[in-house]
């Protein structure tokens, strides 16, 4: 498991650590992105950023879109089950995965 991000983390509402958390528990860690070699998108950045998606109410395709920022559609199948627990968190509220 992965620590929580810290206090001075962007990172303030209960969906946007949940977020966080799903990507922590998917192995998301810093550096890691999903298929960028070298990529420097962290986990609380990403999370940040897939708050403000989930808030677009998207659908699971779109959502993987965002998880791969537009590219790498052959990670799709990898990252499915990570975009079906993000969406859990917009109809169970903001309550953590």
């Amino acid at each position: 498991m992965a620590p929580e991000p810290d206090s001075s983390s962007v990172l303030v509402t209960a969906r946007q650590r949940a977020v966080y958390q799903v990507l922590a528990d998917a192995g998301f860690t810093e550096g890691s992105g999903a298929g960028d070699e070298g990529s420097e998108t962290s986990p609380v950045a990403l999370a940040f950023i897939l708050d403000g998606v989930l808030s677009s109410n998207p659908s699971e395709d779109q959502l993987l879109d965002a998880l791969t920022w537009g590219r790498h559609r052959e990670l799709w199948d990898e990252l499915r089950p990570v975009a079906r627990r993000l969406l859990e968190l917009t109809t169970r509220g903001s309550s953590p995965a």
